[in-house]
């Protein structure tokens, strides 16, 4: 089978940063509260600055790939859609942390004092602006400021957000079960860590409860389960899905990182030859980047990560008065942050049942 190519325009590391105006709407009704009370110190116009690096230049089959820092930003023009954005622009930075440590001096300059970040490439200049600036607020998510030294470090006016990955490759894992009843998937994973072991070992437990509970007969095969130490190699993992897919496996399981743009185009190109191949994915949904034939999709779900509920906890309460400075917050299926993401195609009529008993069921775990 010939390969498809491989266009890489010069991946350029950049950090974006997303600018946008939150007005401060009042908290509830009637009288002051002590929440009011605590808001009386803002500014009329609160100003959150989202900053990311991003590979903006990484195409493949005509697809690009899901960056979070996107998901987050929609998920606060969501949140703020009901005020005036006074102020939207994006600039782009060098991604190194020199400059980073620049951009929070202008943007502070500039009025700021909320500040959202995603990704360990802001765990040292985070760490810096927390200390320079005690009166910003300032938002990591998945992972935490250091000091000098290299060494966690988080201050009161800092909280550090992460996810419950493993409680969301189960669901994904019961919906897969769920769904095709029988079968052998494969595996194929970037770097091997911590969290890409999470989710393989919730999406493989999740299988389980779906064969002990639900009586499916869908199994990971270990054989066809493979980190290939390189998440952009997205040539690697087309050929592995290829091999996969010859041997008869149903679906191939990915965690998050672009090498899973070549599984998603090995499975469109057979699913569109009439030969159905099924890709699940991690942390985002991106059914789009599987459509063939202009209506069909090979993504079936994936271990879907939703960041608004925490975004919204974080800007709420500091709001309220109620910054949770100085923690380490991790948001899962309570939180409605870790689910398995429902495909738009038609879903089994049982599917949604067994996911949401099997939610029951983390959930009662968690007590």
């Amino acid at each position: 089978m010939n390969k498809l190519p491989l266009r890489l325009t010069g991946v350029i590391m950049s950090l974006i940063i997303m600018l946008i105006s939150l007005s401060s709407c009042s908290g509830g009704e009637g009288g002051d509260s002590p929440a009011d009370s605590s808001k009386s110190a803002f500014p009329e116009v609160m100003k959150v600055a989202l900053l990311a690096s991003s590979e903006s230049d990484v195409s493949y089959d005509g697809m690009k790939p899901i960056d979070v820092a996107n998901e987050l930003w929609e998920a606060l023009r969501v949140y703020v859609s009901y005020s005036d954005i006074s102020k939207c622009s994006v600039e782009r930075f060098d991604a190194d942390n020199e400059k980073y440590t620049a951009a929070f001096n202008i943007l502070y300059a500039e009025g700021y004092r909320y500040f959202v970040a995603y990704g360990s490439r802001f765990s040292e200049a985070i760490g810096e602006a927390q200390s320079k600036y005690p009166d910003c607020k300032f938002v990591l998510f998945g992972d935490a400021p250091t000091d000098e030294s290299g060494e966690p470090a988080i201050s009161k006016n800092t909280i550090c957000v992460s996810f419950d990955v493993y409680s969301a490759a189960f669901l994904a894992g019961v919906y897969t079960a769920s769904e095709l009843e029988k079968g052998t998937l494969g595996f194929i994973g970037g770097d091997e860590t911590a969290t890409a072991n999470s989710y393989l070992r919730g999406f493989t437990d999740g299988l389980s409860y779906a064969k002990e509970q639900l009586g499916c007969k869908v199994t990971l095969s270990e054989n066809m389960s493979v980190f290939i130490g390189d998440s952009s190699d997205i040539g690697s993992a087309q050929q592995l899905a290829a091999a996969m897919y010859d041997s008869g496996i149903t679906a191939v399981y990915c965690t998050s990182g672009d090498f899973s743009l070549g599984v998603i185009s090995e499975a469109k190109a057979r699913s569109a030859n009439g030969k159905p191949a099924f890709v699940i994915l991690s942390e985002t949904y991106g059914r789009e980047r599987g459509v063939y034939n202009e209506v069909d999709s090979v993504i079936l779900t994936s271990a879907y990560i939703d960041y608004a509920p925490a975004l919204e906890y974080a800007i709420n309460s500091f709001l309220d008065g109620n910054f949770e400075g100085g923690r380490s917050l991790v948001f899962g299926v309570k939180e409605t942050a870790a689910y398995a993401a429902f495909s738009n195609q038609e879903t089994g009529a049982n599917t949604a049942a067994n996911v949401e008993t099997a939610k029951n069921y983390l959930e009662n775990l968690l007590e």
